[in-house]
């Protein structure tokens, strides 16, 4: 692997950042989780892990998604040139939330 790391270690995590010809990868660990992030020319990417579910976050020259789940279900947020999506889904059903230049549409279905 190329490119220049610098590891620092404290008590309750560590962090590892490392520099490409592309980019750059930072990557954090605490004691409640991890969170990884890169960078390149064409955009960005944020993972993050916790005690309580794990999101997502992507970031592009055309848009953006967030992607986040939990104990009790996930979300889905799309954001392009176009338009928006959402689309979540939990115990009790899923909604998806439409939004374009044109108008916008819910779609919600329900277990009850």
């Amino acid at each position: 692997m190329t490119g220049s790391h610098i590891m620092t270690q404290s008590l309750t995590g560590c962090r590892i950042m490392t520099q490409f010809l592309t980019g750059c990868r930072i990557m954090t660990q605490s004691l409640t989780g991890f969170r990884i992030m890169t960078q390149s020319r064409t955009g960005c990417r944020m993972m993050t892990q916790s005690l309580t579910g794990c999101r997502i976050m992507t970031q592009s020259l055309t848009g953006f998604r967030i992607m986040t789940q939990s104990r009790t279900g996930y979300r889905i947020m799309t954001q392009s040139l176009t338009g928006c999506r959402i689309m979540t889904q939990s115990l009790t059903g899923c909604r998806i939330m439409t939004q374009s230049l044109t108008g916008c549409r819910i779609m919600t279905q329900s277990l009850t």
